[in-house]
């Protein structure tokens, strides 16, 4: 007996049918049939696509790209036109992405190091804007670059206007680190890796740094 196919609104003389992407990209048609079980098996071979492959969400239809979790820090500044120009002289790179205001203030800018990457904006405080830390004079959170070589790093930023407040220096936890203070009030450690180290050995640092401080 040939099986029978309904739509959703229940007429059995039309096809159910919804548009997905078959892997290839091209459309195709999914056909709901009444039998329970096969729903069933259609419906767990969908979920089954979206977890086995990330390029598909958990109604079987293609994403443009693989979801991905990333954190990106994003700097209110006050003159952040200013800001651009540092950041280009400093990092060495352009803007990925610049859009300014009517009135020529940065609205949104994207700079991209490596495989991270940061925004930074004026701090709009008519729009609700978040507040720069020169608002404040003071900043709670501090933004951590590891590049390639940090001296080179924090000399490059002194000669911008930075200022250092920790010079560099090699830690226990393996790296060479030093902070420095931008000149719109954001604070960097700069960073370049010494050696792997496990959390069980840098633990046995910090105890055998304290163990030190109390003699």
């Amino acid at each position: 007996m040939a099986r029978r196919f309904v739509c959703p609104s229940g007429n059995s003389s039309s096809l159910a049918r919804s548009n997905v992407l078959s892997p290839s990209g091209k459309l195709s048609r999914v056909y709901r049939p009444i039998d329970s079980l096969l729903s069933c098996c259609v419906t767990a071979n969908i979920i089954r696509l979206a977890f086995i492959n990330p390029n598909y969400n958990l109604y079987g239809i293609a994403m443009p790209t693989a979801p991905k979790c990333e954190f990106i820090p994003y700097l209110s500044i006050s003159d952040a036109s200013k800001a651009v120009d540092f950041y280009t002289r400093v990092f060495g790179v352009e803007p990925y992405l610049l859009l300014n205001m009517p009135d020529g203030r940065v609205m949104h800018c994207e700079f991209r190091i490596g495989e991270a990457r940061f925004f930074i904006s004026e701090e709009l405080p008519e729009h609700g804007g978040t507040p720069s830390p020169a608002r404040h004079d003071c900043t709670t959170v501090a933004i951590h670059l590891y590049v390639i070589d940090c001296d080179a790093m924090v000399e490059t930023m002194a000669n911008n206007g930075a200022t250092v407040l920790m010079p560099p220096e090699d830690v226990f936890w393996g790296e060479r680190f030093a902070r420095v203070r931008d000149p719109f009030g954001h604070e960097w450690g700069i960073t370049t890796q010494l050696r792997e180290m496990t959390p069980d050995e840098i633990q046995a640092e910090a105890a055998k740094m304290f163990a030190a401080m109390k003699e």
